[in-house]
């Protein structure tokens, strides 16, 4: 423990996480060295969010001194989101049609979730 309270970097070795009956990580190495940007790419269900949960709930032996947030985006708010936003705008086209204006329709597509980590 006295190594953790001093460390800069995340690493954590020969762990493993399942999630639902599926070895997502198996015998894996993680390491995220301080000052370093990354970014965790994959298709859906390989477990990019399920790590970042473990890493913030601390099932894994950490710098006390090292925060780590998870902020997630729900796929349905983000649906809801969006048809309201196509209702109203769609609303706000009809308002323009009445007064002889051509039609204009502004959506805006849903901004990807991100998942940052920043070290300090």
């Amino acid at each position: 423990m006295a190594a953790l309270e001093n460390a800069v970097d995340i690493k954590v070795e020969n762990f493993s996480i399942a999630a639902k009956g599926k070895d997502l990580f198996l015998n894996a190495n993680l390491l995220i060295a301080s000052g370093r940007r990354y970014g965790l790419v994959g298709p859906n269900g390989h477990g990019k969010t399920t790590l970042l949960r473990h890493l913030a709930s601390r099932a894994f032996p950490l710098p006390p001194h090292i925060d780590i947030l998870v902020c997630e985006q729900e796929e349905k708010k983000q649906k809801e989101a969006l048809t309201r936003k196509q209702e109203k705008n769609k609303s706000k086209s009809q308002q323009v049609d009445t007064e002889g204006a051509a039609p204009t329709t502004l959506l805006q597509r849903p901004k990807e979730p991100v998942i940052a980590m920043m070290l300090s």
